[in-house]
């Protein structure tokens, strides 16, 4: 009997991440929301230029689990699941399941276009 183990370190899963280093804007009732990837996993959520919540993530296949950090969808609402799909600059997230009431009015079903300031 033959046991084979892989290890993945997290950098290199930050490193296949479709999302690390791009930022995604979406207009919701005339307030500009920002969802801006970064490091490490993480993720910081903006409206209106202020810091709305800071988020880890974990992309597998095409969906992508959200864990908040800080922002109204902490503690038993961290965790939020969405299917995600990349095409021409826009980011279109579904909701598959959250908690969170906040994060699924500013998610869930959405289209975000790529950009840069």
């Amino acid at each position: 009997m033959v046991l084979v183990c892989t290890i993945v370190s997290t950098e290199f899963i930050d490193n296949m991440s479709p999302f690390k280093g791009n930022d995604f804007l979406r207009i919701i009732d005339e307030a500009r929301w920002i969802l801006s990837f970064g490091d490490n996993n993480s993720m910081l959520v903006y409206m209106d230029g202020g810091v709305e919540a800071s988020v880890t993530y974990i992309v597998s296949d095409n969906e992508i689990t959200l864990t908040d950090l800080s922002g109204s969808c902490t503690g038993n609402e961290a965790a939020g699941i969405y299917r995600w799909r990349l095409a021409e600059n826009v980011l279109s997230m579904a909701l598959v399941n959250d908690l969170c009431e906040r994060r699924r009015y500013v998610l869930a079903d959405t289209k975000w276009q790529r950009f840069k300031e």
